[in-house]
């Protein structure tokens, strides 16, 4: 199964209290199979609400919210992402179950490998593998400008 990357975030400056967040199509999309459809997924269930998609309402783990509602300390924190991480995984996993894809395509496991904080924000290292063996490292400093 093959799939376009073609959406990416771009910071745009509304006023002096912060930035929002726009789609742009990209200027020369790329195909993108195996692990990488696999990141993209994740990608796209951490950006996600659940309820927000009318062809899979109960997708995603709104983990920006989480993130911005952590109001508790580093260790409170930490078993959220991981408990919203497990909940990603089981979501995809359902999803993918009894559907006709390539094991480099089909998620084999979530696991949060680090933790840390920058700053002032919390930035997780999550590994994704295939059913095929294949890994890519998704970190969320990269995903959430």
């Amino acid at each position: 199964m093959k799939d376009l990357a073609v959406i990416r975030l771009e910071s745009t400056p509304v006023d002096r209290k912060g930035h929002r967040q726009v789609f742009s199509i990209g200027e020369s999309p790329i195909t993108i199979s195996g692990v990488q459809a696999l990141v993209q997924m994740v990608t796209i269930g951490l950006l996600s609400r659940p309820g927000s998609s009318a062809l899979l309402p109960s997708f995603g783990v709104d983990f920006r919210g989480l993130l911005l509602r952590a109001v508790g300390g580093e260790a409170e924190h930490k078993a959220n992402a991981i408990m919203a991480i497990s909940v990603l995984e089981r979501q995809i996993l359902d999803m993918q179950a009894g559907e006709d894809m390539p094991d480099d395509e089909r998620l084999a496991s979530l696991e949060v490998t680090r933790i840390y904080k920058d700053v002032s924000r919390f930035v997780h290292h999550i590994r994704v593998l295939s059913a095929a063996g294949s890994a890519a490292t998704l970190n969320t400093k990269e995903v959430f400008v």
